[in-house]
């Protein structure tokens, strides 16, 4: 047997006492109102102190750039008067505060998700169509249809030079602003039954082919429900292909369709790299940083021809999303 000295004996019966005395406690939340009244002016002087102290160690945890390991313990902070910053103390402002405020700015960060939506669509030219028209109109094996088969191709060849550079910026941009890259490996022929000229003016199986030549890049089987799995608590709920927002059936989870299951591909390229089995997500936060990457990434993408980009903000469970061609 282990003895223990004098000390360690003393934290132990110390720790079996709280033990036992707040399994006998019960959790009160009370509301308190202020008579200003009946008090003095030193307390109403006190309180106002005491109100814009939070305030400015609130307006410190937002301007400094780790909002997650920000110091409670400082007794000063700078504050920005006009032009200039200037050093208040921290007099009437206690710890115990301090981490509470600290503590709420995390859960609204927590809370706050800015995720990016990148569509493209290279419609038929008139030039393109006229030039298949012309080729239907001629006989076949004569010259006039060599003829128009040719312009049909520079036609083509047009659109698909096109159709490349969009993938080749894209493609660049994610691997510029993204460490790691998880893509669904889909069956795009099976698509082309159902959106024929809708996928032919996309070519995503060129960007899926794209995705693979990466290093970085990871595939998940085309076989795993990411559209229908909810990410929170792993319950499968079906939508038609018509419904954008996916609603969990178990716990009532909501969110844009597309980004959540982005999410869920990610999820299950990360668990498969770390050999884990695949899990429930947590929920991520974000920092300030993170949030400025994502609108950098969405003013060079804006500024790609026949792009459409959507900033899609989840606060909570639903993601309000707006959207910016």
């Amino acid at each position: 047997m282990i003895s223990l000295s004098p000390k360690q004996q003393k934290q132990r019966e110390t720790r079996k006492q709280t033990t036992e005395r707040r399994q006998e406690q019960v959790c009160r939340v009370y509301e308190v109102k202020l008579d200003h009244s009946r008090l003095s002016h030193q307390a109403k002087a006190d309180l106002t102190r005491l109100f814009l102290e939070a305030k400015w160690f609130r307006n410190a945890i937002i301007a400094s750039d780790a909002p997650f390991s920000f110091d409670t313990k400082i007794h000063q902070v700078e504050v920005k008067v006009g032009e200039e910053f200037e050093t208040r103390p921290l007099t009437l402002l206690g710890s115990q505060i301090k981490q509470s405020i600290l503590t709420q700015i995390q859960s609204e960060i927590k809370g706050l998700h800015t995720k990016l939506k990148i569509s493209y669509r290279v419609p038929l030219t008139p030039s393109l169509k006229k030039a298949a028209k012309q080729v239907s109109r001629t006989q076949k094996g004569s010259k006039n249809r060599i003829k128009a088969r040719k312009r049909l191709q520079k036609a083509y060849r047009k659109t698909t030079n096109i159709k490349k550079d969009i993938i080749n910026k894209i493609v660049a941009l994610m691997c510029l602003f993204a460490k790691e890259l998880y893509y669904q490996n889909d069956y795009v022929k099976g698509w082309q039954r159902i959106w024929g000229r809708r996928l032919l003016e996309t070519s995503l199986g060129r960007m899926l082919s794209k995705l693979r030549k990466l290093p970085g890049s990871k595939e998940v089987s085309r076989w795993y429900a990411s559209s229908q799995e909810c990410c929170r608590c792993l319950a499968k709920t079906k939508h038609p292909l018509s419904a954008r927002t996916f609603v969990c059936g178990k716990c009532g989870y909501q969110a844009d369709r597309d980004i959540h299951a982005a999410r869920n591909i990610s999820r299950v390229g990360q668990d498969k790299k770390q050999g884990v089995q695949v899990g429930r997500l947590e929920p991520p936060h974000e920092t300030p940083a993170d949030m400025n990457t994502a609108m950098k990434m969405y003013e060079r993408l804006c500024a790609i021809p026949y792009v459409d980009v959507s900033v899609v903000i989840e606060t909570g469970s639903l993601g309000v999303e707006t959207s910016t061609s």
